[in-house]
């Protein structure tokens, strides 16, 4: 640990800054013709959607910073489902996880294939993944559906979901020198899926909810990041109706070189998306050397319109710590808890109780 704890020192020395005011995250724009210029830089925007040329191939950037995922969750009265297709471009992972709320278990497989081993294969637009090491696959395809099947040892996820009636988030994040990423987060429906748990299959209902994270780009060699993701009801404080809430909420950590001020703050209510002006989250380790923590504050501090002030409770913890020589490191940490609070959008006071949800605290030096 104390090889990555002086990269990160000496880092932090000559740590890069990015003007991100160019990039007007604030401002929903519509989408550029291509994803990177004729210089090779990321054309950074939140982009109303992205209709324009995947180029990642044209960027400056070195082609082993490549990288693109599919990470998406799905959430049952009793189960919430996480799954997990990453191309680190050095390293690919499968990982599948499954939280039983009603009987408080927690299985989770998380399956690494670093050089060599790493056979996984996507498109420019990580629509498209495949990792022939272990069989898993998903595809997004032109109607916006998600196919997929996970096969992470005693764990397995086949199923299709389709593009909920809400609006993309699509955004570009410009980093420094041809660094830069295209990801979309958006909101599903399950329509037919099975989880299969040491060879006992379990339905997952049609109907259920989920979200998905998708990205494509050069990522930076440190990566260092906060995510919250949740999914379900709410409660109007003022007439007690319900309404459908989502939340991918994305900060970078200050390990992250450079932090960028992105603005990856995407809110859904009845599948209309704001964006927060700011979002910070607090929290502190009970048990650093393992990374667990306490109750973590994820909160607005402008509350002159659109804010969140939410409390999550983690449950569970699930760490990938691992590395290679002095130039792969990963410490991948996600969290699965409860969340409470309140969403404020549009004027409406939201009630958030005890909303199963992923939250990830995770450093990466590739």
């Amino acid at each position: 640990m104390r090889i990555h704890s002086c990269f990160l020192a000496l880092a932090a020395a000559c740590a890069p800054t990015v003007d991100s005011r160019i990039d007007r995250y604030h401002e929903q724009r519509p989408s550029p013709d291509r994803l990177v210029d004729g210089e090779g830089n990321y054309i950074g925007g939140w982009w109303a959607d992205f209709e324009g040329r995947i180029n990642p191939e044209d960027a400056s950037g070195p082609k082993g910073q490549l990288q693109g995922w599919i990470h998406w969750s799905l959430e049952t009265e009793r189960y919430l489902v996480v799954a997990n297709l990453a191309d680190l471009n050095k390293a690919s992972n499968t990982a599948l996880l499954v939280v039983d709320k009603q009987d408080e278990t927690f299985e989770n497989v998380s399956l690494k294939y670093t050089f060599g081993d790493n056979q996984i294969q996507r498109d420019k637009a990580s629509s498209d993944i495949e990792n022939p090491a272990d069989g898993s696959w998903a595809q997004v395809n032109a109607d916006g559906d998600l196919l997929f099947a996970v096969y992470a040892d005693k764990l397995s996820l086949e199923g299709v979901a389709h593009a909920a009636p809400a609006d993309p988030f699509v955004q570009t994040t410009r980093s420094i020198d041809g660094f830069g990423w295209l990801q979309w987060y958006e909101n599903m429906e399950v329509d037919e899926a099975t989880l299969t748990i040491d060879g006992q299959e379990v339905p997952i209902p049609a109907g259920s909810l989920g979200v998905m994270d998708r990205m494509v780009g050069h990522r930076m060699h440190v990566q260092s990041w906060n995510w919250l993701s949740l999914v379900g009801e709410a409660t109007d404080r003022d007439d007690g109706s319900t309404a459908l809430v989502s939340l991918q909420i994305a900060k970078d950590q200050e390990a992250a070189r450079p932090a960028i001020d992105a603005l990856k703050y995407a809110v859904w209510v009845d599948g209309a998306l704001v964006k927060l002006p700011d979002v910070n989250f607090v929290y502190q380790y009970t048990n650093e050397a393992e990374k667990q923590t306490g109750d973590w504050q994820i909160s607005t501090a402008d509350r002159s319109g659109d804010w969140v002030d939410l409390t999550f409770r983690p449950r569970f913890h699930r760490r990938d710590e691992a590395s290679w020589l002095w130039f792969l490191y990963t410490d991948f940490n996600q969290h699965y808890g409860e969340v409470s609070g309140t969403v404020v959008v549009g004027g409406r006071s939201l009630q958030v109780e005890a909303l199963f949800a992923v939250a990830e605290d995770s450093l990466l030096k590739l």
